[in-house]
């Protein structure tokens, strides 16, 4: 599901389904809390689907690391003999010592060190080819309304975008299209890299110089889906904003299945395997 279906999902079970009743921003800042903490407590059951590699070229002195960084996985250093050394990792706390046993430092054994945005090589880089494995960052889920380039080659987003560079490469975005005033799914693209300063995501679309309704694919795997719907649920029952709207929605909690939610008088009760 992306993130226009999951937002549909969550309306459908409120029974709220305008902007009136439900702002749009107000469902996908909880649906991105939602996102956030079920992605944190599944992680390692799909951290593995977030490793990604990329090779370097010709680098000098320390390395920039990829903003969309969340944990790095493994560094190698090209020797004179062109060939790729995989990299010792040390802690910043340990940066004073290398060089001195036991933390010698060659070419053929090479160091990192991350300081800050930073990765730090000993030896240091000169015109050198690092290879860099890293478990990407979970991105913030965005929807709204962007153009395609007239080349086909991006499509700018809208204001509510990211800020920071990268965050959304190599995520997947499905881009809709307003049909009779219904908005059909046309595709799902990879997004091979994102500019935060033009909002640009690189992409190849299907029509140029075409409007889409966009929504950007979590990196969690379908299968767990639900849990975000159920966690937006609870977080909209519990927000200041309900506080205000009290028969939208309500919550009830329940010890043996966890979590009942109820919304003019429908109620959701997931199930949980050995509970009845």
């Amino acid at each position: 599901m992306d993130s226009f279906e999951l937002m549909t999902t969550v309306r459908n079970f409120t029974k709220k389904h305008t902007e009136k009743d439900i702002p749009t921003q107000e469902l996908l800042r909880n649906l991105n809390l939602a996102n956030s903490v079920t992605s944190l407590a599944l992680y390692p059951m799909f951290k593995e689907d977030l490793v990604k590699s990329l090779t370097e070229t010709s680098q000098t002195g320390d390395y920039a690391l990829p903003k969309d960084l969340l944990l790095i996985v493994n560094a190698y250093r090209k020797n004179d003999a062109s060939d790729f050394k995989l990299c010792n990792k040390l802690t910043i706390e340990d940066h004073p010592v290398i060089g001195t046993p036991p933390f010698p430092s060659d070419e053929n054994y090479p160091i990192i060190v991350q300081v800050g945005t930073d990765l730090s090589f000993t030896p240091a880089l000169s015109t050198t080819d690092i290879k860099l494995e890293y478990r990407k960052r979970i991105a913030d889920l965005v929807f709204g309304i962007g153009t395609s380039a007239a080349d086909g080659t991006y499509i700018t987003l809208d204001n509510y975008a990211p800020v920071r560079d990268d965050v959304l490469n190599d995520y997947w975005l499905a881009l809709y299209k307003n049909t009779s005033g219904d908005l059909r799914k046309e595709t799902v693209i990879k997004i091979t890299d994102y500019v935060a300063a033009t909002k640009r995501a690189m992409c190849t679309t299907p029509d140029n110089d075409q409007e889409y309704t966009y929504a950007l694919v979590p990196a969690l795997p379908d299968e767990f889906h639900p849990f975000i719907i159920i966690q937006t649920l609870v977080y909209l029952a519990l927000s200041d904003y309900y506080d205000k709207n009290p028969d939208t929605l309500q919550i009830k909690l329940d010890r043996s299945i966890g979590v009942t939610l109820q919304s003019h008088g429908f109620e959701y009760s997931p199930e949980v395997e050995g509970k009845s």
